[in-house]
């Protein structure tokens, strides 16, 4: 955080770094902070706000900072392009953090206006339900690896009515054998004591933190033997065209796979051009095999060919040499 050019608010860094308050506490404190730092730069607060931390702290200063503060005037960046006001809840932290900061200075809290948040209502067991049965749904069929994660974290939801907090702090070690119960630690909002609790979770939970655990750590890849004929394989594996078949070679190579000796194409000697093999004319006929020796420049190839074949082999291997080098 950079260093701010008022006395008063290096003064409240170094009442901040001696709170000790919690990770969560201190940025809210950090936020007071930052608008306190900006109203001074506006000029919105007394001029003796800027010199000490007391009268920084003083209701003279903190009424028109909380006033302008709830604005959204000090926001540190514009949301939409705009300065709106901030939330309820912002404003209720604001206010607590006034008081814990007079509090530690040795000055009485103020209770700066706006009182306790409202709670949100509680949803109806029609809505719960349906969305057990939405969830349950899922699960009959394919999903994305992010649509699996939300399914079992709302599955979790509906068992254990967990806060967001508390939701983010479980692990997988926090979950029972088969899955039948989760560790909750219970964290009150605006703080109290820590107390975790077992809450046993149902079938619908069991299953999506099942299928989500294959998801998260799928199971190591074991080889199986295929089933189907060759073709079937074949064209379950590649988009082969209408009416085409699968090449003897390819029958061979998976039958070879499997160790089945009958299928292994036998190796026959070379006869000549006019074998099997070289799948070409006899020597002379002006064939396709003729045309390849000479194109490797082979015995069939013409005296000027082989000619320049003999000049050029020294050179070709003393590069051979030096790439070897």
């Amino acid at each position: 955080m950079q260093t701010s050019k008022f006395p008063s608010v290096r003064a409240l860094d170094q009442l901040l770094d001696d709170l000790g308050a919690s990770a969560a506490r201190r940025r809210q404190l950090d936020m007071v902070r930052g608008e306190l730092d900006r109203a001074l730069e506006r000029g919105a607060l007394p001029v003796g706000a800027r010199r000490s931390l007391r009268r920084l702290l003083e209701e003279e200063a903190l009424g028109p900072y909380v006033r302008l503060a709830e604005s959204g005037a000090l926001r540190h960046r514009r949301v939409e392009g705009g300065l709106p006001p901030t939330s309820e809840a912002t404003n209720e932290i604001r206010r607590k953090c006034v008081d814990l900061l007079r509090e530690a200075l040795g000055l009485p809290a103020l209770r700066l206006g706006g009182g306790e948040i409202p709670l949100q209502p509680a949803p109806e067991a029609a809505t719960l339900s349906a969305l057990a049965r939405q969830l349950d749904q899922y699960l009959t069929g394919p999903m994305s690896p992010a649509q699996t994660r939300l399914t079992a974290v709302r599955a979790l939801e509906l068992d254990t009515a967990a806060r967001s907090g508390e939701l983010v702090e479980l692990r997988t070690t926090d979950l029972g054998e088969d899955n039948a119960a989760v560790y909750v630690e219970r964290r009150p909002q605006g703080g109290g004591t820590v107390e975790g609790e077992w809450v046993e979770t149902s079938a619908l939970t069991r299953a999506a933190l099942e299928r989500w655990l294959d998801v998260r750590n799928p199971r190591p890849w074991a080889a199986a033997e295929p089933h189907g004929c060759v073709e079937e394989l074949f064209a379950a594996r590649f988009d082969l065209p209408a009416g085409a078949r699968v090449r003897p070679v390819q029958d061979a190579s998976r039958s070879e796979c499997r160790g089945d000796q009958r299928h292994r194409p036998r190796r026959t000697a070379h006869t000549g051009p006019g074998c099997r093999r070289c799948r070409g004319p006899r020597r002379g006929s002006g064939g396709r095999g003729v045309r390849a020796r000479r194109a490797r420049g082979g015995r069939d190839a013409s005296p000027s060919a082989r000619s320049t074949d003999r000049k050029l082999k020294p050179a070709l291997h003393a590069a051979a040499d030096v790439e070897h080098y």
